[in-house]
């Protein structure tokens, strides 16, 4: 329970909570008026994150909807079904080739999934807030591109926003490609070295009983 609270916490606070407050930030400094806050710093802190995730709701939806050809892309499956393909292949012959089969990178793979089993998948779900943080982090770098001008006043900030939010768009497709990786290795690992081994011991115990 403990650690699903922290998945949780950790892609409220990548994906809602932080693009939520930038936004906010933005439509402040755009269209707000320069008033102090009349009540005390704890509402002040308590409201702004209240709002700020409501906010960063809104603009997860937006950045599901703008990006969702990415949801289920068929290029980067394809891509990444290919890669772990290949790698697959190299790491086997490295092992095939290897004096000890237990110094190669194909063995660690085999040990780590049959020692952690569905535990061996917890780095997935990190990549996924972070997936979800930089598709958000597009959509508030589009606003910041197209409305901070208001007040940023060097063009080279805007600039650097826009560079920003390109880099997030390519670490988003790259996170993309990576998850898709790391489902198809896990696949391999999991279940069909697993059925492997079931079908090597049912064979087994079928020959131990017809010697018997």
């Amino acid at each position: 329970m403990t650690n699903l609270m922290s998945r949780v916490g950790l892609y409220d606070l990548l994906s809602m909570v932080i693009p939520g407050y930038l936004t906010v930030f933005l439509l402040w400094k755009s269209f707000g008026n320069e008033t102090l806050w009349p009540y005390d710093t704890l509402t002040y802190g308590i409201t702004a994150l209240c709002v700020s995730y409501i906010v960063g709701i809104a603009i997860h939806y937006i950045a599901r909807f703008v990006f969702g050809w990415l949801r289920h892309n068929r290029w980067l499956n394809s891509a990444a079904l290919a890669q772990f393909k290949n790698d697959l292949a190299a790491r086997e012959n490295e092992e095939s080739q290897s004096n000890n089969n237990e110094l190669s990178q194909e063995w660690y793979n085999r040990t780590f999934y049959r020692l952690w089993k569905d535990d061996s998948l917890s780095h997935i779900p990190p990549l996924e807030a972070q997936f979800s943080f930089c598709r958000s982090l597009c959509v508030v770098g589009g606003l910041y591109v197209l409305f901070g001008w208001k007040f940023i006043s060097f063009c080279w900030m805007i600039s650097a926003i826009a560079i920003a939010s390109i880099i997030c768009f390519i670490i988003m497709i790259y996170t993309r490609k990576r998850i898709y990786y790391f489902y198809y290795e896990a696949e391999y690992y999991l279940i069909n070295q697993n059925q492997r081994s079931n079908n090597n011991g049912t064979q087994t115990d079928n020959n131990a009983a017809i010697n018997n």
